[in-house]
């Protein structure tokens, strides 16, 4: 988590108030696993939206990441 705070971090600004990354992994067994970060700021440099998307590939990674959800939400 604190690589993936990192690297949000870094993050330019399209337009000053906008800001998006996309990370793909490719863990074994579980084919691709694609997660976009959205993230839109007001005036005052307050969150107003934030939006995570997970996109899997398979069964088996779809299992996965519902098993993990609560954790991967307490993360972010």
């Amino acid at each position: 988590p604190e690589r993936a705070l990192r690297i949000l971090s870094d993050l330019r600004a399209d337009g000053g108030k906008q800001y998006r990354a996309e990370l793909q992994l490719d863990p074994p067994g579980l084919g691709r696993v694609r997660i976009d970060f959205e993230l839109s700021l007001r005036e005052e440099g307050q969150a107003e939206r934030s939006l995570t998307r997970i996109t899997v590939e398979t069964a088996a990674a779809h299992e996965q990441m519902q098993a993990e959800l609560p954790r991967i939400r307490a993360l972010l």
